[in-house]
């Protein structure tokens, strides 16, 4: 319908390219950003969103157990309950820096199953914080950590990741430097 004007996506990547590179730089590309720019834009997205999503989180629950009578925590259900809350936490913010490159990725080259799926992923994962008890526990937060590493390696192979990168990194020998 408008395809003449520039996509949202494409706005904020001539916005951050502004204060990411020199003159110099800005001359040689072109205006264009290179494709380890924008896998570079969805991390650095996705882990702020992640912080505050941790923060938010991690700070409620401190709160709520602050209190001299806290609503809804047995006896021992609270050190459990803090524990599964930070365990959560640490697997939401990471979740939000696959998810941020995954849906990044899928919008930029067109490919639009992929933001379906973190959109649905994150449903299922935000729900699965609602499960409370030490039995619950220990379902939801398996399969959040499943889900993160099915996430990590799409937003791998979205960045261009590979076995044969991955070996190639493993296989570094040290460097000999002259002085």
């Amino acid at each position: 319908m408008y395809s003449n004007q520039p996509s949202l996506q494409s706005k904020a990547e001539a916005g951050l390219q502004k204060f990411s590179q020199t003159e110099e730089e800005r001359r040689q590309a072109n205006g264009s950003v290179s494709d380890t720019t924008k896998h570079e834009y969805a991390y650095v997205a996705g882990l702020g969103f992640g912080t505050m999503s941790g923060l938010f989180a991690l700070i409620n629950v401190l709160d709520d157990s602050g209190g001299p009578g806290t609503v809804g925590l047995r006896d021992g259900d609270s050190l459990n309950y803090l524990i599964m809350s930070a365990f959560f936490t640490m697997l939401m913010i990471l979740l939000h820096v696959v998810w941020n490159v995954v849906f990044y990725w899928g919008l930029d080259t067109k490919r639009y199953l992929a933001p379906v799926l973190v959109v649905i992923s994150h449903f299922i994962v935000s729900e699965m914080t609602l499960l409370k008890g030490d039995i619950l526990y220990q379902v939801a937060l398996p399969l959040a950590a499943i889900n993160l590493v099915a996430m990590s390696v799409v937003a791998f192979t979205a960045a261009g990741g590979s076995i044969q990168t991955i070996i190639a990194a493993s296989s570094c020998k040290r460097r000999q430097y002259r002085l």
